[in-house]
């Protein structure tokens, strides 16, 4: 019997000439219920619809995962980031951390610290306050 994985892949590959973009938020839930063989070949899946130059966006809680499998799924990505808190000047912001971006010369050791305001939309905090 073929895993939904399997059949989504299928999909994808079948159906990839109509979009230009894919995004899959969140993953989280169906990772959580997949064997590791399966989560990997499911990203090896979405590696080679990527490949047909489609960008390819996933969102995933890698706190479900085992380091080693984390570990594996980066090396199959061409950009990760992983997104966070932090306490800044007395208030709690979003950072955004570039952990790995394909092509980027050297490594890349950038974060970007913002905030969601309702009214404004997002709000990048600045530089020298976010060292601070």
């Amino acid at each position: 019997m073929e895993s939904l994985s399997d059949r989504l892949i299928w999909f994808l590959e079948r159906f990839s000439r109509a979009f230009k973009v894919i995004a899959i938020d969140s993953i989280t839930p169906f990772a959580a219920n997949m064997r590791e063989i399966e989560l990997m070949n499911f990203f090896v899946g979405l590696r080679r619809v990527a490949l047909r130059g489609k960008l390819v966006v996933t969102t995933l809680h890698s706190n479900i995962l085992s380091e080693k499998l984390v570990t594996k799924l980066v090396a199959l990505a061409d950009s990760y980031f992983k997104l966070g808190f932090a306490e800044i000047g007395g208030r709690t912001v979003r950072v955004i951390g570039v952990v790995k971006l394909r092509g980027a010369p050297g490594v890349p050791e950038s974060s970007i610290a913002f905030e969601v305001d309702p009214s404004f939309g997002v709000k990048v905090v600045p530089l020298a306050l976010a060292k601070a």
